[in-house]
């Protein structure tokens, strides 16, 4: 899916959000060769019909395990920004869920956390039921896409994957699920582009 179809979906689907997760990069010819490019993880965008889970903010956690993963696994043309740095810089720019869809807002954060890639998200779906009186289970899914300034990439640098986690209590549950579904997505796009192997 291209750019404009991706924002069209976005406007005209009020909260029909599915899980993109986009890289926001930085003109590669501006980056010297051989210095590793930083990558830094947004909170993801929560889709409205996602219900609240007790002692859960899935955006948050998201973006937590997103950058830890990263932190094990990404090549060694990229370093990973902390957490902290991301935080901050989203809460500068009073960041909303919507703005992964606006480019200049885009740029203005990974100009504001020195990132040359921005890894964001949007849960799509985040499902939990009781499977017993001290199990549930919990359904995941996402959709990882990559966004270059100014336009989108192709469907070349897209994946969706879908997860399941058990655990004793609701939240455990939904952890592992969003967990085992981003470990699932995210080398498989990060496979795909260029100047990350």
């Amino acid at each position: 899916m291209r750019y404009g179809g991706w924002v069209m979906r976005w406007i005209g689907m009020a909260g029909a959000l599915p899980l993109a997760v986009a890289l926001a990069l930085a003109p590669v010819g501006l980056l010297s060769a051989g210095t590793p490019q930083a990558i830094g993880v947004v909170n993801f965008a929560v889709r409205p019909s996602v219900p609240p889970i007790p002692g859960l903010f899935p955006g948050r956690f998201a973006a937590d395990d997103t950058t830890a993963l990263l932190q094990r696994t990404a090549p060694a043309s990229l370093s990973v920004i902390s957490r902290k740095t991301m935080t901050e810089a989203q809460a500068a720019l009073s960041w909303r869920d919507r703005d992964i869809a606006n480019s200049a807002r885009l740029n203005a954060l990974a100009t504001r956390a020195h990132a040359a890639h921005l890894v964001i998200g949007t849960v799509d779906r985040l499902d939990v039921e009781g499977q017993s009186s001290s199990a549930s289970r919990a359904r995941a899914t996402v959709h990882i896409q990559v966004f270059t300034p100014p336009a989108w990439i192709t469907e070349a640098v897209t994946d969706t994957g879908t997860a399941v986690g058990t655990g004793s209590v609701s939240r455990i549950a939904a952890q592992q699920a969003l967990h085992q579904v981003i470990q699932q997505v995210l080398p498989l796009v990060l496979s795909k582009i260029p100047f990350t192997r």
